[in-house]
């Protein structure tokens, strides 16, 4: 069933089990729903859903259900299908993070146990939004286009706090791009040699904003890894995914990375808009001379999502049928139109199958990987993980620890 491919499968079979032995109010939300909540209100069917950031609405519905006041006004709550039509522009957003405060992370049971100590990394966010305009990201329509940064001191707090309670050291920043604006990054980094942190941490960053004085600073704060996310090496295709950044800012942020040690993964984005052979054959080729002893991922195709700009070439150009709702087509298992929301190279005449044996001729060595190829959705939980030909390095938490079968 093609709706195993989201989670809103699994959300919705964990419902129904609560269903079956208690009975109060289920809420869903956040990332995954706020992009396509009508599909969840559809199949999982929960009591409510909130579309955007839940920090204070999730407080306002728990204190209203619990006094029997009306649901009115409570910011992106949805209470059914209908109602994610109309009110999915008006969703739930903070506007000062700083009434937030830092992270309860004692309230969290058995975290070591059961994430830290498998692989996991503690997550820290420095602060909400995205002023980039990549075609094919959401973060700007759920956390805005505007950056909202958290007090350094309740992000110092948050960390000392984990380290306290669970006695950890890997903290990942999960920020949509950790370096832009650069003056924050370095503002982070600083902070944590001021107070002394001992830790190890990684992150994505953009290309746009990667220097000298940054890199040593990322160095000296403990940066462990990094995500590199140009998600081309062609100037043609990365002006047509609107980057702020050509190639001679992906070139200078390799130099730099490899110049200070910071190990570092980058992402490729193969066959989306405005792609064609000869961009991919120059994405290959920069990879193969830069990135060869990188790992690389591969995306075999844009996952294209209504509320991007990348659907609206993909409409444009016909690709994709506007006048069909995603959710129908997600639920009655159109196959054939689902397969037009992966953008892979639609004007070729070759097929898929054509295009990833072509793919697979290329020497990918023991660094790269193609994500059809090599991580599938685990039918019991639909998380993705890494085939069985990838054999992951316990000792090391990044995904640098990894080797593809038969390589030395």
């Amino acid at each position: 069933r093609l709706v195993e491919y989201y989670s809103v499968y699994y959300d919705a079979r964990i419902i129904r089990a609560f269903r079956s032995f208690i009975n109060i109010p289920i809420v869903i939300g956040w990332a995954a729903f706020s992009i396509e909540p009508g599909l969840y209100m559809k199949y999982a069917q929960p009591d409510y859903g909130i579309i955007g950031e839940g920090d204070y609405s999730m407080l306002s519905l728990v204190e209203k259900l619990g006094s029997d006041e009306s649901l009115e006004g409570i910011p992106g709550l949805v209470k059914n299908y209908s109602e994610t039509k109309t009110k999915k522009n008006n969703y739930s957003i903070v506007s000062q993070l700083s009434n937030i405060g830092a992270g309860a992370c004692d309230v969290v049971t058995d975290f070591r146990m059961h994430y830290y100590e498998p692989g996991g990394f503690v997550p820290i966010q420095t602060k909400r939004g995205c002023a980039l305009n990549c075609i094919y990201c959401t973060t700007p329509f759920m956390e805005g286009k505007k950056y909202r940064f958290r007090p350094i001191s309740h992000i110092i707090e948050e960390i000392k706090s984990y380290q306290d309670y669970w006695d950890v050291k890997y903290f990942f920043f999960v920020d949509a791009t950790f370096n832009h604006p650069l003056e924050w990054a370095m503002e982070i980094c600083n902070a944590i040699l001021e107070a002394g942190l001992k830790i190890k941490w990684f992150s994505e960053i953009t290309p746009l904003s990667i220097t000298d004085e940054l890199c040593k600073l990322m160095a000296k704060s403990g940066c462990l890894a990094l995500t590199l996310t140009p998600d081309s090496c062609s100037d043609t295709v990365l002006k047509t995914y609107d980057k702020p950044f050509g190639m001679g800012e992906v070139i200078t942020a390799i130099k730099l990375l490899k110049k200070y040690n910071l190990l570092f993964d980058t992402d490729i984005i193969i066959g989306g808009p405005g792609e064609t052979m000869d961009t991919f054959s120059a994405t290959m080729s920069f990879c193969s001379e830069n990135l060869h002893k990188t790992p690389v991922s591969f995306y075999d195709g844009m996952i294209i999502n209504s509320n991007t700009p990348a659907y609206d070439i993909a409409v444009k150009e016909g690709v994709v049928d506007g006048s069909k709702i995603y959710e129908d087509v997600v639920l009655k298992n159109d196959f054939k139109e689902m397969k037009k929301y992966e953008y892979l190279f639609p004007h070729l005449l070759h097929g898929r199958k054509e295009f990833i044996k072509r793919i697979k001729k290329i020497n990918l060595g023991k660094r790269w990987r193609i994500t059809s190829l090599d991580f599938a959705p685990d039918p019991k939980t639909g998380e993705f993980a890494a085939n069985s030909n990838i054999l992951l390095d316990s000792k090391i938490r990044p995904w640098a620890g990894w080797t593809r079968k038969g390589d030395s």
